[in-house]
């Protein structure tokens, strides 16, 4: 089934639907009959039915689900803009 971009096909209906928060489809992009994909590490959508993602600003992180960008816990940084990483010692 060929969906409209931002949404996806459901694996239970086999209907096109709406991608979910945190998911985007972009189909002149990726293949035309793909599903969801979750947004990339670093980037996020707050908003159903999404066609791209929102990359983090610098020093913040994407939720496991991709749904918010959030800080590294005290001495810690981010790396690569993918996972925190603690600090050296003595910074």
């Amino acid at each position: 089934m060929l969906c409209s971009d931002g949404w996806g096909v459901s694996p239970t209906s086999g209907d096109c639907v709406k991608c979910a928060i945190g998911k985007y489809a972009n189909h002149s992009k990726n293949d035309p009959h793909s599903d969801c994909q979750l947004c990339p590490a670093g980037a996020i959508t707050n908003q159903m039915g999404s066609v791209e993602c929102t990359t983090c600003p610098t020093g913040k992180l994407s939720s496991d689900d991709r749904t918010q960008c959030d800080d590294c816990k005290a001495g810690q940084h981010t790396l690569n803009d993918e996972v925190c990483a603690d600090c050296a010692f003595g910074k």
